[in-house]
């Protein structure tokens, strides 16, 4: 089990806003343990998108009736922010 999966074990229904955006801050080592891989590989890594999968990021969004939550898209923002966030502390920008 990779440390992202740990820490961001999704669950079978839909978590609620504040779960999602602690899981979104969980991953902010992850990202940072990471981006040396991504510079150097120009690309996010499959085991990367998988976490953002198993964290339930891309069903935020995404209808019920397509498998997805159908969440406000607030909690999509706040959870990307914590996201972006931590990118740009990796790159310094």
């Amino acid at each position: 089990m990779t440390a992202a999966s740990r820490v961001l074990h999704a669950a079978p229904k839909a978590p609620s806003a504040g779960e999602l955006v602690q899981r979104a801050r969980a991953f902010v080592p992850v990202l940072r343990e990471r981006a040396d891989e991504v510079e150097k590989s120009r690309h996010v890594s499959r085991e990367t998108i998988q976490a953002f999968k198993d964290a339930g990021f891309f069903k935020i969004l995404q209808p019920p009736r397509w498998g997805g939550w159908g969440m406000d898209p607030r909690v999509f923002s706040m959870c990307w922010a914590n996201l972006v966030a931590a990118a740009r502390a990796v790159r310094g920008t």
